[in-house]
């Protein structure tokens, strides 16, 4: 009950209930990203990469996502599509998100830490925190260190406030490097995961900073 639209550098895949004239949509919307990506990279994706559209959200019940989660990368891009009307810019950001995941895991070879995957993803996907808002964002909970974050992250999707504050913990700490160092900085920390680096040796090596360091800094920039 499926159709799809092979290319060189992706494939869709779509349930039959979703509308042709969404599939042509989402698949210009997904070579767009895929462009973008790959120049912000430097590199396309070794393969083509897989995209499979679902109608709704049966199959990521029956998967356990969350009901608020509405994209996964696990090698494959899943997307859940609302057929009761026609994609709009929550789809391009969801797809933009998850095909990040793709270029952040190749480049760096599966080393970059669950904290600058979903920090880099959201960033990618155009999603921004004023500085100014990132206490309202995080309500109560203090910044914590680099290895809390990453130890709460896999587990935090299935409680909505604590996934909602350590996602924007994740993107504050983008948002600072970028701001601080540019975004060439934070690509090149990727690229040195890749080729062997650890996570501090990289971070000193293109943002003279420490985890700590970072940690720090941030919560002085975003004014917590």
């Amino acid at each position: 009950g499926q159709r799809s639209l092979a290319g060189e550098r992706f494939t869709l895949y779509a349930d039959d209930a979703i509308p042709a004239e969404s599939l042509a949509g989402i698949e210009e919307s997904f070579a767009r990203a895929y462009a973008v990506e790959a120049e912000r990279f430097g590199s396309s994706l070794a393969a083509p990469q897989a995209v499979v559209l679902y109608a709704g959200r049966r199959y990521f019940s029956l998967v356990s996502i969350p009901d608020w989660v509405s994209g996964v990368f696990d090698g494959k891009i899943r997307v859940s599509v609302d057929t009761t009307r026609p994609p709009g810019r929550e789809v391009q950001a969801v797809l933009a998100h998850e095909l990040a995941h793709a270029f952040i895991r190749e480049v760096s070879k599966g080393r970059a830490p669950v904290w600058l995957h979903e920090g880099l993803a959201q960033w990618c996907s155009g999603r921004r925190i004023p500085r100014k808002e990132f206490g309202l964002e995080l309500g109560r909970r203090a910044p914590s260190s680099l290895a809390a974050m990453e130890a709460a992250l896999p587990s935090a999707r299935f409680d909505p406030p604590s996934a909602r504050a350590n996602y924007a913990e994740a993107l504050g700490l983008i948002e600072y490097l970028v701001s601080a160092r540019g975004e060439g900085s934070v690509i090149c920390i990727v690229r040195d995961l890749g080729e062997g680096r650890g996570f501090p040796e990289a971070l000193r090596r293109e943002a003279s900073l420490s985890p700590d360091d970072l940690v720090a800094a941030w919560r002085s920039w975003a004014g917590l």
